[in-house]
């Protein structure tokens, strides 16, 4: 699928929106999957939606599809926890390599909680989760546009 528009900098593939194919597919498969796509060219990586307009384009697709949640390209670092028992932004990077920001950041209410896990699905309604990892998901890649 290509975000359509004129100011378009992303091109996004999402599959595993049927469930006997997205119940194999946990993050490092996913990560796998979208570096290996040969049809949607080179440098091609887990979706990163950094801003509002990316992260309702994905959340409009899951909810059209009927899936519940999407790998997104974002895992964490770090294991330390705030004195509240959360973590904070500071502790997850992208899978480019970039620090995740408070601007960026879509977490659901009482998340990240680090409770078994480390890789972060987005909800269809746009919010993120921390999740263990070997759990199937729907994957969405992403390959910049310029």
């Amino acid at each position: 699928m290509e975000r359509l528009g004129r100011s378009a900098t992303c091109r996004y593939q999402i599959n595993g929106l049927g469930a006997r194919h997205k119940a194999e597919i946990t993050w490092q498969v996913a990560e796998e999957r979208c570096r290996d796509m040969e049809l949607f060219g080179a440098g091609a990586r887990l979706a990163e939606p950094r801003t509002a307009e990316q992260v309702q384009y994905l959340a409009s697709t899951l909810r059209a599809h009927g899936a519940e949640s999407l790998w997104i390209g974002l895992r964490r670092v770090s294991s330390s926890h705030s004195l509240m028992g959360t973590d904070s932004n500071s502790n997850f990077k992208w899978e480019s390599g970039a620090a995740l920001t408070s601007d960026e950041a879509r977490w659901a209410a009482t998340e990240p909680n680090g409770a078994k896990g480390d890789c972060v699905e987005m909800w269809e309604d746009g919010t993120w989760n921390d999740r263990a990892c070997d759990i199937g998901k729907v994957l969405a890649c992403e390959r910049v546009v310029h």
